[in-house]
């Protein structure tokens, strides 16, 4: 999706303890979200610029499940997303490996930590 344009922004699931977010960050391409508020969220998506799902649809707006992440892209050149394992659906204790794989072999995957 490009260069990043926005540092990361959350917002607190209302009810819930500091841990309950929706987390996103803005890039050149789009805007990626991690959803962390103990339900799905439906986000609308600010008017005047056409986004595209995952799957490459046009969209106004996206429901993101409970400790899910996805994107949406302003391009039509839309990335398939890695396959990330394990997937929990609950909060995990300890350390936890994770196994990030690309979708095309020789893909290049970027993350941070925080």
């Amino acid at each position: 999706m490009g260069n990043p344009t926005s540092t990361m922004q959350r917002r607190q699931q209302t009810g819930m303890s500091a841990g309950y977010c929706l987390f996103w960050r803005t890039f050149e391409g789009g805007t990626a979200y991690l959803n962390w508020t103990g339900s799905t969220q439906t986000i609308t998506l600010p008017t005047g610029t056409k986004y595209y799902n995952p799957s490459g649809q046009v969209i106004t707006q996206i429901q993101i499940p409970d400790a899910t992440g996805t994107f949406v892209t302003t391009d039509t050149k839309v990335a398939l997303p890695p396959q990330i394992m394990p997937r929990f659906s609950a909060k995990a204790a300890g350390v936890q490996a994770i196994t990030i794989t690309p979708p095309v072999s020789g893909a290049v995957i970027r993350y941070t930590e925080n």
